[in-house]
């Protein structure tokens, strides 16, 4: 079976700006998206899966793209939401996958 690279974005922000994040991750090309609900420690505080109020939780994007898309959604999140004062990371990883077709 023949494996093919691609990468996988990962955004841990908060989930006010999930909607903001969707937008831009399909204005970039993206085929799709995985979110799902995180809680954990940082430098500037502690989020919790417990709030009461989901404004105060996070969420964790994963992006399967091309490198080139990839580059586009890691740069637009720094400049449209952490240089802006959200909180989050964004990382990129380098992974293989077999049906390559399904990504952009």
């Amino acid at each position: 079976m023949e494996m093919h690279e691609i990468y996988k974005v990962v955004i841990i922000t908060e989930s006010i700006i999930e909607n903001k994040i969707i937008e831009m991750i399909k204005q970039h090309g993206a085929s799709g998206y995985t979110i799902q609900g995180v809680s954990g420690e940082g430098e500037g505080s502690i989020r919790s899966s417990e709030s009461y109020s989901m404004i105060f939780n996070n969420v964790k994007f994963e992006i399967l793209a091309s490198e080139e898309t990839a580059n586009k959604i890691v740069e637009s999140t720094m400049e449209d939401y952490f240089y802006k004062g959200y909180a989050g990371v964004v990382y990129t990883e380098s992974i293989n996958i077999v049906r390559v077709d399904k990504f952009k």
